[in-house]
Formats: structure tokens, sequence, C-alpha cells
């Protein structure tokens, strides 16, 4: 595969070593290297344009998408001042979200009351 790669570019490479070979000035062999240069930076450039035009007309990128579940072990003394576990009972997974999100909520509320109170209580002092 190399040797065929190799032999592939072997114009391009026998190019450069004719013009070095060549008695030309130095300001012509640096003017064809970089003319070469910008040949392949140009060819480069148009492929990566037309492989995002190409992409656009095909669609967007494939993505793929994991969901990852984190299991949380807690002690059963915390459950239990929780609400989740409620003496030997044990609440269903869907029960205990509800219970938390219960829980979540009343905590909400009562921190707006509390912010609510002390808006009343400043505006009371002026």
């Amino acid at each position: 595969n190399l040797i065929a790669i190799g032999q592939y570019f072997q114009p391009f490479f026998q190019a450069i070593a004719d013009s070095m070979a060549e008695d030309k000035s130095i300001g012509f062999r640096l003017t064809a290297h970089f003319v070469r240069m910008m040949f392949i930076a140009i060819v480069l450039l148009s492929l990566y344009v037309i492989a995002k035009i190409f992409q656009t007309v095909i669609g967007t990128e494939i993505v793929s998408e994991q969901e990852i579940v984190i299991v949380e072990e807690i002690p059963r003394s915390r459950a239990i001042k929780e609400g989740i576990v409620e003496g030997e009972e044990e609440l269903s997974p869907k029960e205990a979200k509800a219970h938390l999100a219960r829980i979540d909520r009343e905590a909400a509320e009562a921190a707006a009351k509390e912010k609510a109170s002390t808006r009343r209580s400043a505006r009371d002092k002026k």
C-alpha cells in the first residue's frame, strides 16, 4: 500500500526534484513551490467545502444518545426521616418520587412565605 501511494505521488515529487536540479533562480524555485503548495491547499479546501455541502444535503451528524441512571443508596434512617420508608412499609419508586416532590414543594412554599413575610416586615419598618 505504501509503495502504491508513493508511486501515485511520484510525478509531484519528481517535479519538485526537477525544479531543484535545474539552474533557475532561487526566487523562481520558491515561487514554483509556493504555487504548488497553494494548489494543494485549494484542492483540500475544495474537498472540505464539498463534503460540508454533501453533509448538509444528506442530513446532520449522527448523534448517539445514552440515558444514564444513577441509583443512590441511602441509610434507612434518612429514608424514614424523608418519608420514603414508613416503618416497615416501603413505598414504590413512583410513590417515593411523588412524596419527595411534595416535600420539595412544601419547602419551596415555606421559603416563599418566609421571603414574603421578610418583605412585609422590611416594608413595615419604613
